[in-house]
């Protein structure tokens, strides 16, 4: 209970405090008269210097730090793979590949038409479309061919 009595006094004396700061002497409030005041105060200029040494020695530390990890960083990583001197190990053999594929699908066409010219039955050329030949992707379950074709 005590603590909430505090909390309570606390609250009540921190409004107190900005309403008296609120009061205009002149052209100034209380409040822009201490604000000066802890601006070009003599005892608060040690303490200003101190604050920006820290805020300095903060920043430089950090700087080393953040070094010191990108260095053993980038030296625990294989040569081949730091930024800049990546090389490519591609080696394209597509243009032969879909070749082929041109070549299979074309054979596979036509081994299909004579079987079925051999066995007497007429064939569309879109029951061919429809067929899965080596090669070729068909979407003919989901009747994709037909809304293409449009």
């Amino acid at each position: 209970m005590s603590n909430l009595f505090f909390f309570i006094r606390t609250l009540i004396f921190t409004f107190v405090v900005v309403l008296l700061l609120q009061i205009r002497f002149g052209e100034k409030t209380a409040e822009d008269y201490t604000m000066d005041f802890l601006t070009s105060s003599s005892l608060i200029k040690p303490v200003n210097q101190t604050a920006d040494k820290a805020v300095i020695f903060i920043r430089n530390m950090l700087a080393k730090i953040s070094r010191s990890i990108n260095t053993n960083f980038v030296n625990t990583l294989k040569s081949e793979n730091q930024p800049g001197s990546r090389q490519s190990h591609f080696i394209i053999k597509r243009k032969k590949e879909i070749n082929k594929t041109k070549e299979n699908t074309a054979e596979f066409i036509e081994t299909f038409k004579k079987q079925a010219v051999s066995t007497g039955k007429k064939i569309s050329s879109s029951f061919i479309d429809e067929t899965k030949m080596p090669g070729r992707n068909s979407a003919s379950d989901t009747r994709d061919d037909e809304i293409l074709e449009e």
